[in-house]
Order: structure tokens, then sequence, then C-alpha cells
């Protein structure tokens, strides 16, 4: 069986992959680069079973593909054994030019589009984190993370959170400046914080943000480290 699994949901694309390699019970597949491989080689390899009678289970990712034809390697796999399973991945949707697009009813293969459709927001992360509901924080910052927010981008929404608190917790004049919707958020959570506790986290921030742009600390560990730090203020 052929899919053509392509767009920027690139972890819906993997799960798709995974699922299907589960469901056939394949022990192991073999993972290539369009630029490391020719028709030819994709054309043998798909009808080589090993020595137990497994068939070939195949990933082709074309993702960088640029300009390269590739009618010669939609043809290569153009009656390739049922028992075979082909799978040309791309993490940008492909258009109706692209060769295995365009051939995909001749090749039967099955399309299937991956489009982003995000489910986390990162102001209702920062709002539960500042709200101190640490399951619903949580659950918000996975999703951000499946969906690839830039984690040093999570962590500056922290920053932007606690100056927010600051503004209102010390009735800053800048709290003025601030939307109408923002600092009537602000000035309830920050009930939940005294002036020198954010004081504190100011200082915890600041050097967690130093180790995170000096590589002392990675991303993956500096923003759990910092929502425990706020949460349990």
């Amino acid at each position: 069986m052929i899919y053509i699994v392509h767009g920027e949901n690139l972890s819906y694309s993997r799960n798709i992959i995974l699922n299907q390699q589960k469901k056939l019970r394949v022990s192991s597949r073999t993972e290539l680069s369009v630029a490391d491989i020719t028709p030819a080689q994709i054309k043998d390899m798909c009808h080589s079973f090993d020595l137990f009678g497994e068939p070939p289970f195949i990933v082709l990712d074309i993702s960088q593909a640029g300009r390269m034809k590739l009618d010669g390697y939609a043809e290569a796999v153009t009656g390739i054994p049922e028992q075979t399973t082909f799978i040309i991945m791309s993490d940008k949707e492909l258009s109706q030019a692209n060769a295995f697009i365009k051939n995909a009813a001749a090749i039967k293969a099955k399309v299937v589009l991956g489009i982003k459709k995000p489910s986390a927001n990162i102001f209702k992360f920062v709002d539960m984190v500042y709200e101190k509901k640490r399951e619903q924080a949580y659950k918000e910052l996975r999703r951000l993370l499946e969906e690839d927010q830039d984690p040093f981008y999570l962590f500056s929404m922290l920053v932007f959170g606690l100056r927010n608190l600051s503004i209102s917790k010390t009735e800053s004049p800048l709290a003025a400046k601030m939307a109408p919707f923002i600092r009537s958020k602000a000035k309830k959570q920050a009930e939940g914080f005294s002036q020198e506790s954010l004081k504190a986290l100011y200082k915890e921030v600041y050097e967690m943000d130093k180790k995170m742009k000096t590589g002392g600390v990675s991303p993956d560990v500096a923003i759990p480290y910092t929502v425990e730090k706020i949460i349990n203020v």
C-alpha cells in the first residue's frame, strides 16, 4: 500500500506512520531522504522482503526535494507488491503539480493531508500558571509543545505575565497604559502574590533566562521549573 502524507502538521504525519507500522505489526521501518537515493534503488527495496518473509515498510521524505524531478520516483513505485508499505512524507503541503500527487491514482496511493490546527493558547497557558492551576497549566503546555511552539517564546511569555502582575501589584503608573481587560486580569491574578514573592520570582526568572541563553540549562527543564516556582510561591 502506498500513502502520501503531507502538510505542516508533522506530529500528525508521524502518528499516521507509527500507527500504520503498529497495525501491520512490522518490526522495523526504513526511513530515507529523496536526496540520498535513486528511483532504481527505491524500486529494488520495495520488492525486497527480508529472510523471514516480512515485507518492507519504507518512508521516503521528500520535504527537501525542492525542484528535483520526482516523476522517476513515482514511476518506480508503480506496481509494487501489495504487502509493501511505502509512505511518501513531506512537512509541507504538496501542490497538484507534484509528481506523486499528480500520479496518486496511477500508483494507487492514499493521500492524507495534515493541516496544523492550533488547539493550544499561549495566553491561556500563562493565565493558568499565574492563577496557580497546575493541571490546566501543564495541559496547555503539553499542547503548545506538541504544536512545536518555540520554548524560548513560551518562557518570554511567562516573563511578560510576571511583568504585568508586578505592575499591577505595585500600582505602577504603567498600569494605566495596559488594556482594560489585561489590567483587570493582572490585578486579580496579583492577589495570589506578595510584592516580596514577585521580587523573588523576578530573580529566579532572570537567572533561568541567563542559563538558557548560555546553554547552562535546556528549555525543556527551564519551563517546568519556572512554572513550579510560580505556582508554589
